[in-house]
Order: structure tokens, then sequence, then C-alpha cells
């Protein structure tokens, strides 16, 4: 077979991690098609997506995703991709920042929204953790929740009380100490 041609490497691949069961194998073969015409970034992305999907090996399939998304005939959702496994492994302000870029240089309203939902759901992460610690700090201190989020602003804990990102007020269970937003995407659920 002739090394530069593209399908059997891309239908090989579906076989040996669909049928095989060995996306590790996929991979590594996607990765010689990779080798062989550097100039393809579907190679890349589509071994991340085996890394994120198949291995669940974020930092893999992120490693990938960015090197799909550095060739300049990548499609702008291979940009997002590599941004959301930023965001898969926890890296929240790293994963804001990347968003941020990309909502401000979305050519497209697609684009902007997947970007202002991750950049909702990254503030509201972020926020409830920070929220939750100072929450914690209150109960050990006073020896029960707080009645509402002011209330840690009027004693010291948080210097404002933070919203999400389209202005509405956190939902704050005062028996539980936990924090909630309005609405919620949720992309860290198993697969």
């Amino acid at each position: 077979l002739n090394p530069r041609y593209k399908e059997p490497y891309i239908v090989g691949s579906w076989i040996m991690s669909l049928e095989a069961g060995r996306p590790d194998m996929a991979i590594r073969l996607l990765q010689k098609g990779a080798k062989n015409m550097p100039e393809q970034w579907i190679f890349d992305y589509e071994s991340g997506f085996y890394a994120f999907k198949n291995l669940k090996d974020y930092k893999l399939a992120e490693k990938f995703f960015n090197k799909a998304a550095a060739n300049p005939e990548a499609p702008s959702h291979v940009q997002r991709k590599s941004a959301h496994m930023v965001y898969m492994r926890n890296d929240l302000q790293a994963a804001y920042r990347m968003w941020i870029d990309i909502y401000k240089n979305a050519k497209d309203r697609m684009t902007r929204d997947a970007a202002h939902h991750h950049l909702f759901q990254i503030k509201f992460e972020m926020d409830k953790k920070n929220l939750e610690q100072q929450i914690l700090k209150y109960k050990e201190k006073y020896k029960r929740f707080p009645h509402s989020l002011e209330l840690l602003k009027k004693t010291g804990y948080i210097q404002s009380v933070p919203t999400d990102m389209d202005g509405h007020n956190y939902i704050y269970n005062s028996k539980t100490g936990k924090v909630n937003a309005q609405k919620e995407f949720r992309w860290k659920k198993s697969y």
C-alpha cells in the first residue's frame, strides 16, 4: 500500500478500536499516518479522540488535539477539543484562559456559544470550590453553616458574593453548605 494513502489508516484505526478493542493500536496506526503525512491534521485529531473516549487519558488527548489544532488546515472545532481536554483534566485556570481566547476569536455563533457554555461551567466550578471551602471554614468556627452567602461576605470569608457568567446568583443550601448554579453543563460525566 501507498504510505500516503489516508483511508487505510483511518479505517484500520476504526477496526482496531471498535472490533479488536485496542485503541492503543489504533493510535499507533494513526501516528504512523501522521508521520507519513504530517500535513494532515486528521491523524492527530483521531488519535486524540481515541485517547479521550477510550483510554480516558486527557493529557494524551490534549497533546494530540494541540498538535492537530496547530495545523493551519484544521477546522476550528479542533481547538475547542484541546481546550475541553484541559478542562477534563481539571486545570480550570488554563481551560478558562483557552476558552476566553476561543470566545474572543470566534467567527461563528456555534463557536461563541460553545465557548460561553464552557466559560459558564468553569467559572461555576471555580466559584463553587472557593465558596464551599469558605463555608467549611465558617462552619469550623461557628459550628453551623452560614444562613447565606452574603453572611460569608459580612464576616470576611469572601470579598464579594460571586455570580454566574450571566449575572445570576448561585443557589445556596444552608442546610448542606452546598452551592449550585441555576444551570449546569455536565461534561465530566462518565462516557
